[in-house]
């Protein structure tokens, strides 16, 4: 569900299921398992899975949390600058205002997801290759992504999933959106002053304004 379809008026008198509010003491040792078994392959610790939970405003820059689960997460305010996101699954996640500053999103997950108002100045939502003889890229996928006014300046963006993502008014200027897929996204007042667009598909974005 969309979070902001949670308050319209129609659904304040429904039964919905609250959210899970993490402690501190839980969400370190979460964090620490994950980085644990990240670096030994799954041998150690565990994968961090934090769907559904209620982390607004946490503290989580500089982190390890690649691969984590943060689907329907309500992360808005959330500090993971610089924090390595790598593969990270955070598709219909609440990141509104969220602090992703110099983070490394490389192949994550975002579709459906709200980052209006999120900062992502020098993040690298860039494809991640894999590990396999073929050589393939895990791309970011923000298909269907909220990105109003999200500040994306100097971001990687290339090769990127935009497709039908909301970019009205986002500051993309100096991002490197080469390769990136636009289709029916949303450009309205964006800013693209320095960015680097060679093959990005254009051509179908909507409402898109270059000088």
């Amino acid at each position: 569900m969309d979070p902001d379809a949670l308050e319209a008026p129609e659904m304040q008198s429904a039964n919905l299921p609250q959210r899970e509010a993490v402690k501190p003491e839980n969400l370190d040792a979460m964090v620490a398992a994950n980085e644990r078994w990240v670096r030994s392959g799954g041998n150690d610790g565990a994968q961090a899975d934090f769907s559904s939970m209620d982390l607004r405003d946490r503290k989580l820059s500089g982190v390890n949390l690649a691969l984590a689960i943060f689907s329907y997460a309500l992360l808005s305010g959330v500090d993971f600058s610089s924090a390595l996101l790598l593969r990270t699954d955070f598709a219909f996640a609440d990141l509104r205002r969220a602090n992703l500053n110099g983070a490394d999103l490389r192949g994550a997950h975002l579709n459906h997801a709200n980052l209006d108002g999120a900062d992502l100045r020098n993040a690298d939502l860039s494809g991640m290759p894999l590990q396999d003889r073929h050589g393939h890229l895990s791309l970011t996928r923000l298909r269907s992504a909220r990105l109003r006014g999200t500040d994306l300046r100097s971001a990687n963006l290339s090769g990127a999933d935009l497709e039908r993502s909301d970019m009205q008014d986002a500051d993309l200027r100096n991002a490197d959106l080469r390769g990136a897929k636009l289709a029916n996204a949303n450009m309205l007042n964006a800013s693209l002053e320095g960015a680097r667009l060679g093959g990005a598909g254009l051509g179908r974005a909507k409402n898109l304004q270059i000088a």
